[in-house]
């Protein structure tokens, strides 16, 4: 919602304050939606006018009973991640075409990328130092694309097929701007839309690992 007055004005650097003003919300939509994909809880009920139904995140689809999960209180290592992996294989979980990511946080992101620095070596003459881990290849020879996500809690890490993920719209329910009544000189719209997720093979193809260390 802006004025009239504040859409005519000139602004520097911004040729429509609606326009910009929707952005805005787009990006707040966009953050609001990668929270739900990572730690919503489903609806118990379909929902109504009064109880709003929910898609389910990742981690509630991955960490159903019977999956490949795993609450021991321990470092995260490179052995932890083999283990993962080695679940969803021993489950078939590894495709033709797959494509493995890990989903962690910034706490987990940072001592992965601590994996190998016993064995890191500078040249004499280098004068930059620092390290970062974007891929990690198990001892079955898998490789693992490194996800930071913010939403993610701090000691958990999810391993799983990217490819088996589906976040889409609701059939004829995309985002968009909707125009509102108008009321006075008020400029009035709303950005809706209604997304769910979709995690296929979550017990066989996934991997969750909780309650890792912090540091």
């Amino acid at each position: 919602t802006i004025t009239r007055r504040r859409q005519l004005v000139d602004h520097a650097a911004i040729p429509s304050e609606f326009a910009h003003q929707s952005a805005y919300r787009l990006k707040e939509f966009m953050r609001q939606l990668d929270s739900s994909v990572i730690n919503s809880i489903r609806s118990s009920s379909e929902g109504g006018a009064s109880d709003y139904s929910s898609m389910g995140g990742i981690i509630e689809f991955v960490s159903q009973a019977g999956g490949n999960t795993d609450s021991t209180d321990e470092k995260l290592t490179p052995s932890v991640m083999n283990d993962m992996i080695k679940q969803i294989w021993d489950d078939g979980g590894m495709v033709a075409g797959g494509r493995l990511v890990a989903i962690v946080g910034g706490v987990q992101k940072r001592i992965i990328s601590q994996f190998d620095q016993a064995y890191r070596r500078l040249d004499y003459d280098s004068n930059a130092v620092g390290y970062v881990v974007e891929r990690f290849i198990s001892d079955l020879g898998f490789e693992v694309e490194i996800v930071v996500d913010p939403w993610m809690p701090d000691d958990t890490i999810v391993i799983g097929d990217i490819n088996r993920l589906r976040i889409g719209p609701l059939q004829g329910d995309a985002v968009g701007l909707e125009d509102l009544a108008k009321t006075g000189r008020l400029i009035q719209a709303m950005l809706s839309g209604t997304y769910t997720c979709e995690v296929r093979n979550a017990k066989e193809a996934w991997a969750i690992h909780t309650n890792l260390k912090l540091s």
